[in-house]
């Protein structure tokens, strides 16, 4: 069983993660999408081992992330076990959190550079992964940004490609993402997608955390999959071959908007693999062409008046080589 025992990287050290567009149920996606793998490629990297997408010679290739590694604690059971449902609270100290448990604090540093929005109730698992409990329904996943010194704390487990959006809570700023070396495992991870959610009033949208200093108005322009440095403060999502979109987690399924609560935005993109409640990436939404940030996008219409009702939109900025009949702006 791996919950609990074993202390898990994620793939933070790629420059180009996978991701597919099965999109929302079929009457609810655009006419035109027809994207069957889209590429994200992310700025800042770097990863423990060579993996796809992320040469031996890639500068930062020296960091953490990539592989699920033994655990280098006790074995045994933790003194105290707590139940998936502590992991999920929220919290701005321990005193929040069950005895014995700490508190990821929004304002802290220890979860990828930053915090999580509102807090997290965990514990810290980088000497012993069995702190997490042997259920199943924890795991231990390292929390580092990339060249920085180790850190780890337990989070709910999760199954990405369920379908389930119940799962991790139901909440827009939860999501369950996959862990490289196990495809049935993923961790809920609680993320920021823009400076609403953040107090601080700064998110982070590379890692998804909230932090300190200012944020580039980027989101939706165009970016560069295959460059060094993308150009994006978030994620470069790659909808096709040299068409690059900047972009940021959200969760696969929620209808809320996903940058920002007074911005005109969907998560139309799931991750490779991942159905609702998954981790999935942020678009903008459109009544036509000139509405969309980046200069060759086009405004893909809704198959679906129901949908363009409940999004509050006509349709979602795409590619203009997979949509043939594009919504055109009238003078």
């Amino acid at each position: 069983m791996v919950g609990g025992r074993q202390l898990l990287s994620l793939e933070t050290g790629k420059r180009l993660v996978k991701v597919g567009r099965r999109g929302i149920p079929l009457h609810m996606f655009a006419k035109g999408l027809l994207y069957s793998t889209i590429l994200v490629s992310v700025a800042s990297v770097a990863c423990s081992k060579p993996l796809p997408g992320c040469a031996d010679d890639t500068a930062g290739c020296g960091g953490s992330g990539g592989s699920i590694a033994e655990a280098g604690g006790a074995a045994g059971s933790p003194s105290i076990e707590h139940d998936s449902a502590a992991f999920e609270g929220i919290c701005g100290a321990a005193t929040d959190c069950e005895p014995g448990m700490i508190c990821l604090e929004e304002g802290g540093t220890a979860y990828f550079g930053g915090g999580p929005p509102a807090g997290r109730c965990t514990l810290d698992c980088l000497e012993d992964p069995t702190v997490c409990g042997d259920s199943g329904e924890v795991v231990c996943v390292r929390t580092e940004p990339a060249g920085e010194e180790p850190t780890a704390h337990c989070f709910p487990a999760c199954s990405p490609g369920d379908g389930d959006d119940s799962k991790c809570q139901e909440s827009a700023l939860t999501a369950c993402e996959r862990l490289p070396d196990d495809p049935e495992l993923g961790f809920c991870r609680p993320f920021c997608g823009s400076d609403d959610d953040c107090a601080s009033g700064h998110c982070d949208r590379l890692n998804g955390v909230c932090a300190s200093g200012s944020s580039a108005e980027d989101f939706g322009k165009s970016c560069e999959p295959d460059a060094e440095d993308p150009g994006c403060s978030g994620v470069c999502v790659a909808l096709e071959d040299g068409f690059g979109v900047c972009s940021h987690r959200c969760r696969y399924g929620a209808t809320e908007p996903c940058a920002g609560s007074d911005s005109s935005t969907f998560c139309a993109y799931p991750a490779e693999g991942s159905d609702f409640g998954d981790v999935g990436y942020c678009a903008e939404l459109c009544d036509c062409q000139r509405e969309c940030s980046h200069g060759d996008a086009v405004c893909d219409p809704f198959g679906s008046e129901t949908v363009s009702m409940l999004l509050g939109a006509a349709g979602v900025c795409a590619v203009s080589t997979t949509v043939p009949e594009p919504l055109v702006c009238s003078e």
